[in-house]
């Protein structure tokens, strides 16, 4: 994913900053050029190529991961993914020059350009690693039981190069205090007598962020000095809040349906699902012109290669639980569910695939036909992937959320799929659920565009198929 929820503010200043330096960039490359007499198209004209050379730019970044901010990367990694992004911003221009013969602006101008984007850029990566993400450290006080503060510490640690920082000098005086006094009869406490009023205590520099974790029905702290707490300042967001924009999924250890039904977030107004259902019409048909070549293409070679049929149909469970027939190009041998006695999640080598199967599930081409599926209604571009009822049936014993994630159209890719590998267990479906969850609860057009360009990226590097 891009960036936990929550930090889009570090985004937009790492795109913004690599934007200013690649145009930069550029004007030293024009620089640098003048000296051999290269006649460069008029400002108009070449303004226009330092935005596309800015554009493309972005684009190697994003393919080499360093717009991502879900966790922690080092100088020698930063320094390394700038050097694949130099190569990968190459081969882009030579690539869009054929396109755009305006970017044909000679050696010269393109070795300045080049040189010095990478020096700019790579010290504005280590800077903002090093020096800002230091700058804009975030203290958390987490209020509640010891659950509470390792779900919270544990995802902290894991992302310190975010910038929040767990404040654990109170901790103990904090829980002590709370499981002393939170008993039937005592549902709401203040900590104001603990920690020297809450007013005074919530004025502390150190304290941005008041994470509240509710104990059944329990608040840990009255609702006035809560309220005291925001008006000075300090932003109160629960256990359940706070895990979400730093993890992109829900603890489903702390949730149930009751957190559920008060989400805000969880209503889906109308005008927003119907233009998601014109989007996915839109789109299927637009990619499903732009990807019929290969898709014929793949249809010959399935037929060539394999005794058996070119689509494969099989059975799923949709919307609000019913079931659809999904489409793919066939992958396997006819013979595969019978080689394993009935549905089975696919492994990594699976001997059921075939030669030419390897290759269209690596780069998920044979999910082009699902298309047909999003047209119809059966399935959105975006969602939750559809599971087989046998699976779905079994994965509904092992947490009674999972039917939730039916309450939207299944996706021919989704959060889950670009957070999160292949699964092929128990463990991998629950994790899955989790951004499942996620998804629905927090589902909006931007976090549906988040997913497709990143959907994009696993298709083109061809990451995690099997």
């Amino acid at each position: 994913m891009f960036a936990p929820k929550g930090l889009t503010s570090r985004w937009t200043l790492l795109i913004a900053g690599d934007v200013v330096l690649a145009i930069v960039a550029a004007y030293f490359g024009r620089l640098m050029a003048v000296p051999a007499n290269i006649h460069f198209p008029a400002p108009n004209t070449f303004a226009f190529a330092v935005g596309v050379i800015a554009l493309l730019w972005l684009i190697s970044f994003y393919l080499c991961d360093l717009y991502r901010l879900d966790g922690p990367r080092s100088n020698l990694a930063t320094l390394a993914s700038m050097l694949i992004a130099l190569a990968c911003m190459v081969l882009l221009v030579s690539a869009s020059a054929l396109t755009f013969p305006v970017l044909n602006l000679g050696r010269r101008f393109y070795l300045a350009n080049l040189s010095a984007a990478i020096v700019l850029v790579s010290g504005w990566r280590l800077m903002t690693a090093n020096v800002i993400g230091k700058w804009q450290s975030v203290g958390v006080l987490v209020l509640g039981n010891e659950a509470h503060h390792e779900l919270i510490g544990t995802e902290i640690d894991r992302r310190q190069h975010i910038g929040y920082k767990l404040l654990a000098d109170e901790r103990e005086s904090a829980i002590a205090m709370i499981a002393a006094a939170a008993r039937p009869g005592r549902p709401m406490l203040s900590l104001a007598p603990a920690m020297g009023g809450g007013v005074t205590f919530a004025a502390r520099d150190d304290v941005k962020v008041l994470v509240i974790g509710l104990e059944g029905r329990y608040l840990p702290i009255a609702p006035r000095e809560l309220l005291r707490w925001r008006l000075h300042g300090t932003e109160v967001v629960s256990v359940l809040t706070f895990y979400e924009r730093l993890a992109g999924k829900l603890p489903l250890a702390f949730v149930d349906e009751l957190s559920l039904v008060f989400s805000p977030t969880l209503l889906h107004s109308n005008w927003r699902l119907k233009v998601k259902r014109m989007s996915d019409i839109a789109a299927a048909l637009i990619i499903g012109l732009v990807t019929l070549p290969i898709a014929i293409l793949t249809a010959l070679a399935v037929k060539l290669t394999s005794r058996g049929p070119i689509l494969y149909s099989q059975l799923r469970v949709g919307m609000h639980g019913g079931t659809f027939a999904v489409r793919k190009f066939r992958s396997m041998r006819i013979d595969a569910e019978t080689a394993t006695g009935g549905a089975v999640w696919a492994v990594r080598g699976d001997s059921r695939v075939t030669r030419i199967g390897r290759f269209i599930r690596r780069f998920r081409i044979d999910e082009l036909p699902q298309l047909i599926n999003v047209l119809t209604g059966d399935m959105s571009l975006i969602g939750p992937r559809p599971e087989r009822p046998e699976i779905a049936s079994r994965l509904a014993l092992h947490n009674h959320l999972y039917d939730h994630r039916h309450c939207m159209r299944p996706g021919i890719t989704g959060w889950a799929q670009v957070c999160y590998p292949y699964g092929a267990s128990i463990a991998d479906s629950m994790e899955k659920l989790a951004y499942d969850l996620y998804y629905v609860r927090n589902w909006s057009l931007t976090l549906d565009l988040q997913v497709l360009l990143q959907t994009f990226k696993v298709v083109l590097l061809g990451r995690g198929g099997r």
